[in-house]
């Protein structure tokens, strides 16, 4: 947020020169002259925006200076709404913000705009709630009781932006125009670079700088300038462009933009200049059409097997001790003097693979601090794994340095496949999902590196990586965690942003959700959002594996269950399968000896729906058989039985693998007395 000096803003002009075409302005303040020159066709206000979020907001923002002292009164008066906070004793700068950002942000909270923290210190910003507002619509003062104390400055008597849409370098951008009757467009054709593939894409070629050509305009062609180069386009069309902010635009906060045409009758034409603003990050959710707040665009449940996450923050303390605990099985890691917080997550990322967990496979979630925990089995198997977090301080210590939380207490979910979200598949409270953005700025490796993506050019790059910005996420009012936000691999300008929805998450079918960065808020998209799945449901056989004779191909085990739900079956094979038991929310019950090898029992929930459905699967076992040398024959005759207390199983058995493939993955896991 520049309000003194940017492409088109200038603080105090001090001479005026024109030549006949151009104006010229010097700007003493930033040492400059800016020039203004007439453009051929004329391009409004606000014709630039964000690609992603298609709208502006207007920002302003109030720094405090000076120390707090107690009994002291700070007051923030927005569109003639007064919001005082009282200093106590104790505060500094930083809660004072924090105390004026919750009185603005109570209850309902202002209705004009929201506040939040940022990137400066000891600074309330403040984002307009309405989008597209008129100018000079929201006044904005502050002022200290005490002022020989503390200082309060203003941005502006306004909040002030909202002419262009704010971007990110390598962000994509939408230049807008509406052509006059008979007159001409920002391009005779409608062309795109990659006429297979809508945004978000895994484009395969490089974008080019120049389109437009086509079989019935050979010699036409469109350009965009952004601070004099030519950037990268996606598509065109008369009243349409989207383009690229080059990466490399990390420098600056505001940049200017043309458009030159060459048509199909030879003429050429260009646009006015306009301004683009450039923050370190300001992101935009990609959306479909629709009525406002429009549906996310290519929602995507999470690919792979249910997954959960563990944050790791606070201060590096050595002899702390991180433990993460899978289904009763725990995991340590002691912090060093020499860690930071990505070497504690890459130690407990090694604890559990090194084990390895047979349920579980570790990974790290990029520069977030985060341990990601992926199921080793798919759907129902997979989910409901369960898991914990804890960390004891290190040995005369009070308190650890270092919080490690759980995001949910088990591995999640079982939906009808990957792929899109929609009504008929839902996302799930505690499942993490992808939307897809732009405009989130530089990126990092998992190691914390800084990554220069190439401009026009589709990403091929380390994965994970992470927006250098911090990003978060509300999901219908309640925070969502963010796992993970960063290029998405064969993207140009798009970033997968990886949500976990919020466990408290009710059913809706337009479930809206935002992200933010800084002090910079994104659209809102929505997303169905399904009823919450069964939590805590497990089953169990007992024995596993079931001892038996050599030769001998049947056992007997006994099924046992325990789930929230009012009413379960446990069915043989398939969650269609021979019902062999039925029940309340607990029970148990032996088999006869027709268990085979690798059988699967399913405990299906029967209290609502169909009680067959997949989607109603609350959780498998798979029974094994072992033979063992050892024992002894009846009757005086020697011969081969299983030995009392010795275990060899194979987990995942069988092994899932895509069609065609040969081989697969699997842990063996033995016990002998």
């Amino acid at each position: 947020m520049n309000n003194t000096g940017s492409v088109d803003t200038i603080p105090v002009p001090q001479a005026l020169a024109f030549d006949g075409t151009n104006l010229y302005v010097s700007d003493a303040i930033d040492r400059r002259v800016l020039v203004f020159s007439p453009g051929d066709v004329l391009m409004l206000p606000r014709s630039i925006l964000n690609a992603g979020s298609e709208i502006t907001r207007q920002e302003g923002f109030v720094v405090l200076s000076g120390s707090a002292v107690a009994n002291d009164t700070v007051t923030i008066t927005i569109a003639g709404t007064a919001y005082k906070y009282t200093i106590k004793s104790g505060d500094t700068l930083p809660s004072v913000v924090t105390g004026l950002i919750n009185t603005i942000n109570s209850g309902a909270g202002d209705p004009n705009v929201i506040a939040l923290t940022g990137a400066i210190p000891n600074t309330v910003f403040l984002d307009s709630k309405g989008t597209n507002n008129a100018f000079d619509a929201i006044s904005l003062t502050a002022t200290s009781s005490n002022t020989a104390n503390l200082q309060t400055a203003a941005s502006g008597a306004y909040l002030t932006g909202g002419n262009a849409g704010t971007t990110a370098a390598g962000g994509l951008i939408e230049i807008n125009y509406t052509p006059p009757a008979n007159g001409r467009g920002l391009s005779d054709t409608a062309v795109s670079a990659d006429p297979n593939a809508a945004i978000p894409a895994n484009e395969t070629n490089n974008l080019p700088v120049v389109l437009g050509s086509t079989s019935s305009c050979t010699g036409c062609s469109t350009q965009v300038y952004i601070d004099g180069y030519t950037a990268p386009l996606f598509r065109i069309s008369p009243n349409q462009i989207i383009a690229q902010v080059p990466f490399e635009y990390l420098d600056r906060s505001s940049s200017s933009v043309y458009i030159r045409t060459v048509h199909s009758d030879g003429g050429i034409t260009v646009t006015n200049a306009l301004p683009l603003t450039l923050a370190p990050a300001n992101p935009g959710l990609f959306s479909a059409a629709g009525t406002v707040p429009r549906p996310a665009l290519q929602p995507m449940h999470a690919a792979g097997n249910p997954s959960t996450a563990i944050d790791i923050s606070g201060t590096v303390q050595a002899g702390d001790v991180a433990k993460i605990t899978i289904n009763g099985r725990s995991y340590t890691y002691t912090v060093q003097s020499s860690d930071s917080l990505s070497g504690i997550v890459n130690g407990l990322v090694s604890a559990i693979n090194n084990a390895p967990d047979p349920q579980v496979i570790a990974s790290a979630g990029a520069a977030f601090n985060r341990v990601v925990l992926t199921a080793r089995q798919a759907g129902a198997v997979g989910s409901g794994i369960p898991v914990s977090a804890s960390v004891t301080a290190a040995s005369g210590k009070s308190s650890a340095g270092i919080v490690i939380t759980a995001y949910t207490s088990a591995t999640c979910c079982t939906t009808s496949g990957t792929g899109l979200i929609t009504t008929s598949n839902p996302a799930q409270p505690n499942e993490t999902i992808t939307l897809y953005a732009t405009g989130l700025g530089a990126i990092s490796d998992s190691n914390g590196n800084f990554l220069a993506p190439a401009t026009a050019a589709p990403y091929n790059g380390p994965q994970p990586n992470s927006a250098r910005n911090s990003v978060s996420a509300t999901v219908n009012g309640t925070t969502g965690q963010v796992v993970n936000a960063g290029l998405a691999t064969g993207a140009i300008g798009v970033y997968a942003v990886q949500i976990i929805i919020p466990s408290n998450a009710t059913a809706n079918a337009q479930t809206p959700v935002f992200i933010a960065q800084n002090a910079f808020i994104s659209n809102t998209v929505t997303i169905p959002v399904g009823a919450s799945a069964i939590s805590g449901a497990a089953i169990a056989a007992s024995p596993n594996p079931i001892p038996v004779a050599a030769g001998q191909t049947f056992g007997t085990t006994t099924i046992s269950w325990n789930s929230s739900a009012s009413g379960v079956q446990v069915r043989v094979g398939s969650p269609s399968g021979a019902l062999f038991a039925s029940g309340g929310s607990t029970g148990s019950q032996q088999t006869d000896n027709w268990v085979t090898e690798g059988m699967v029992f399913y405990l299906q929930n029967a209290s609502s729906g169909d009680p067959t459905s997949a989607a109603n699967t609350l959780g498998t076992v798979t029974v094994h058989l072992t033979v063992s040398s050892g024992g002894g024959g009846g009757g005086g005759g020697g011969g081969t039985g299983a030995t009392p207390g010795v275990t060899f199983t194979a987990t995942p058995n069988p092994i899932q693998v895509l069609t065609g493939t040969s081989f697969g993955e699997t842990t063996i896991n033995w016990s002998v007395p």
